[in-house]
């Protein structure tokens, strides 16, 4: 936490400060295959994962390319995309905090809920050791939720992220 009292920006934090943003069935007790209470409230990284400070620019939308294929497989991807661009080496795929504040920011300010069809399979590990994915925004609220890294979906994907400029360069 930071000395001067200041509270990090979290995803609960931000779940607690625009709660009407997020699905409110999926934050707690939902369980799956594996455990039988998980919801992102639940999980650790929810209350200690924060972001770098700085600006970047994100795809609005998963890259097509990277849908229907496991995580390793999407990396493969990633990488290629990235050689195809001027700025390649520094494409990556966000956090959950990341694009949890990305999605909640974009709709509190412009009204437009992004990911309505599509997930973004972030590089944030959960607790058992699969990766959070954030999207489905419809009216219900953003879905934060982890799939192992061999699931499959035609709606997962990434949204390539990548940095402009780090707080305090010029």
């Amino acid at each position: 936490m930071p000395s001067d009292g200041r509270k990090p920006l979290t995803i609960n934090r931000i779940i607690e400060r625009f709660a009407s943003s997020f699905d409110s069935r999926l934050l707690r007790k939902v369980g799956y295959l594996l455990r039988d209470e998980w919801g992102i409230a639940l999980e650790p990284l929810a209350n200690t994962e924060t972001s770098s400070p700085g600006w970047a620019l994100v795809q609005k939308a998963i890259l097509p390319d990277t849908a229907n294929l496991s995580y390793y497989e999407q990396e493969q991807v990633l990488r290629n995309h990235a050689l195809q661009q001027s700025r390649g080496a520094q494409l990556r795929r966000r956090s959950a905090v990341e694009a949890v504040y990305d999605l909640t920011l974009f709709h509190v300010c412009r009204g437009i809920r992004l990911l309505e069809n599509g997930f973004d399979w972030t590089s944030s590990r959960t607790v058992d050791g699969g990766f959070l994915n954030v999207g489905g925004f419809t009216e219900a609220g953003i879905r934060v939720v982890g799939f192992s890294a061999a699931v499959r979906h035609a709606e997962l994907g990434i949204c390539p992220t990548v940095p402009i400029r780090q707080a305090g360069s010029s």
